[in-house]
């Protein structure tokens, strides 16, 4: 019999071993999935095709010394459809470009009173007449969780001509939770 005081503890841990052909497996989706992430890189430097913000308004011919950003808040113009998933607490628009080419953004904060998150999976900015204006590539998709307000912002290409009236403005997620904004115009 061993004194308490004396005695060595001794843990075993048993676990059960995987085969090397499961490590193989996520080696290669990890492999894949950084493949994908570098194609889709290289796609979106190239559609972007120079610098962002007003040095790649500038370099696009969307800002001189007569075209400006022009910003205008339109909270208290939009309204929102009932059942709507997201609350809109504050919106803005604004415009850049000119007659030829130009560009036009909606920006909004909202606030999510769900349960679970809202992610960004899909726009369409329809005019009075029933055209559609598809919006510009995303970088990120934007996430707005449950109870806390986001920011939201698309930008579609439109002239000057082209972004004049209202204009209807839907958001959607994969759930196919949406958000409609009625009465969107721009400077």
């Amino acid at each position: 019999m061993v004194h308490p005081a004396r005695a060595a503890r001794q843990v075993d841990v048993l676990r059960k071993t995987r085969p090397v052909d499961f490590y193989k497996q996520k080696a290669w989706e990890a492999d894949s999935r950084a493949q994908r992430c570098e194609e889709e890189k290289a796609r979106l430097e190239d559609e972007q095709g120079g610098p962002g913000g007003l040095r790649g308004l500038r370099a696009a011919g969307l800002l001189n010394e007569r075209l400006g950003v022009a910003v205008k808040d339109i909270t208290e113009y939009v309204k929102t459809r009932p059942r709507a998933a997201l609350a809109l607490e504050q919106a803005w628009s604004s415009r850049a470009g000119g007659h030829d080419k130009g560009r036009v953004a909606v920006e909004l904060e909202l606030r999510n009173p769900g349960t679970k998150p809202w992610t960004l999976a899909g726009a369409v900015l329809r005019g009075a007449k029933g055209e559609e204006l598809t919006p510009l590539a995303e970088g990120n998709p934007v996430s707005i969780l449950p109870g806390a307000p986001g920011r939201i912002m698309v930008e579609f290409e439109a002239t000057t001509m082209q972004a004049q009236g209202a204009y209807t403005l839907t958001l959607w997620d994969a759930d196919g939770r949406s958000i409609i904004l009625e009465n969107v115009t721009f400077p």
